[in-house]
């Protein structure tokens, strides 16, 4: 069966040990936020945002904010344009060896582990990790994006036009990518949610919208597009 969540707003309530939403495969989960009940959350293991540990989900156009752990914990499904922020552990963490999933045109920002954390032996050669936003992650030792083992770095289809910034490190185990960058988005007010890039310097360094020749790309990383940047604004529209 094909399930659909969307339009749903999920408090969690500063519980301890519990999860948002725990999905198992063919789910489209759109246009959803939850919230983990306090804008300073204490850490509490295995309280996910959002928890998709099977295959063939789709996570489009959400706002995971305040989790207890990781915000989105993805098995071999995709997410793309949203937004993970101010979670007491990941920002995402994606699993898995033998199926793929992709982080794509997100923006994570201040959590307290790392931005993406990518588990398993070569688990990078089975995911996508391209044109995100990731900031912030400033607690010792944290990075930006943290591969579990440098076998890893074996991943380079799937990767690149992410942009990095102000994280305590911004790679572990793997390189960057010739597309990545290391701009300081001008978020226009984060403290409230607004994520917006103002920095006119990222128009571009997005993955593009399309490969057409004689075109010219405008596209942000990240979740939010700016006015002219790209197509997408799904989550703050």
């Amino acid at each position: 069966a094909y399930n659909v969540l969307r339009n749903c707003t999920i408090n969690l309530n500063n519980y301890t040990a519990i999860t948002g939403t725990n999905l198992n495969s063919n789910n489209h989960v759109y246009r959803c936020e939850i919230y983990g009940g306090t804008t300073s959350p204490s850490f509490s293991s295995g309280c996910y945002g959002i928890s998709m540990g099977s295959y063939a989900n789709v996570l489009e156009g959400l706002r995971i904010r305040y989790i207890r752990d990781t915000g989105v914990y993805l098995g071999q499904s995709y997410l793309r344009n949203s937004l993970v922020y101010g979670c007491a552990g990941n920002g995402i963490t994606i699993t898995g060896t033998n199926l793929f999933a992709s982080a794509t045109s997100c923006t994570v920002n201040g959590n307290g582990g790392h931005g993406i954390q990518v588990n398993s032996t070569n688990g990078a050669f089975y995911c996508a990790v391209k044109s995100n936003i990731i900031t912030n992650h400033t607690v010792s030792g944290k990075k930006g994006i943290y591969v579990d083992t440098a076998s890893s770095d074996i991943r380079k289809a799937g990767w690149g036009w992410n942009n990095l910034y102000g994280n305590d490190g911004d790679y572990n185990n793997v390189t960057a990518d010739s597309t990545d960058n290391a701009i300081n988005p001008l978020y226009t007010d984060s403290a409230n949610g607004n994520f917006t890039p103002t920095q006119t310097s990222l128009a571009g360094k997005g993955f593009p919208d399309a490969y057409v020749s004689g075109t010219t790309n405008y596209s942000y990383p990240g979740a939010i597009q700016p006015q002219g940047g790209g197509p997408f604004k799904l989550v703050g529209d």
